[in-house]
């Protein structure tokens, strides 16, 4: 973990900390694996998984969004925020299999979560409409976060 301290948090060399960190976890990881009798993954896998599936998470989002706009402005930043995601991936991708984490089976992909980011985005123009009619009669009741929005309990669609 010593390799953290040397590193100098920029955006591109953050990508390159966090890989030779996770380096130094994986190599340590290996040592007790050559040790122990089952081969363990390094703690980093674990986020490094999480961290790649909410791509899929965040382009279905921004789909689903696309569906209830028409807005060539706002198109084009979905267009560029799915662009940094992408690119964040195959990052993630990386360092992954420079780690010897398990390797997804999939790429990131809008379709993954389609449903889920449909309820989520038909949820908030249900919720959009129902503040603009508490507007009009002079009241505003503040109804909390859209739970179909939680992306953290997101399941993949079925093939």
């Amino acid at each position: 973990m010593q390799s953290f301290k040397r590193c100098r948090l920029t955006s591109v060399s953050f990508v390159l900390c966090l890989s030779l960190g996770t380096s130094t976890l994986a190599s340590t990881a290996n040592a007790q694996s050559k040790t122990d009798a089952t081969p363990q993954e390094p703690e980093a896998c674990a986020k490094l998984r999480s961290d790649y599936e909410e791509t899929s998470k965040k382009l279905a989002l921004n789909d689903a969004k696309g569906r209830f706009d028409d807005s060539a402005i706002r198109t084009t930043m979905r267009e560029t925020e799915n662009s940094n995601a992408i690119n964040q991936s195959r990052m993630i991708f990386e360092i992954m299999k420079t780690n010897g984490c398990q390797l997804p089976d999939h790429i990131p992909s809008s379709t993954r979560y389609a449903l889920a980011s449909t309820k989520c985005a038909v949820a908030r123009e249900v919720r959009r409409a129902e503040e603009f009619m508490d507007r009009d009669r002079g009241n505003y009741v503040d109804r909390g976060p859209i739970e179909e929005c939680d992306i953290s309990g997101w399941k993949p669609d079925q093939k």
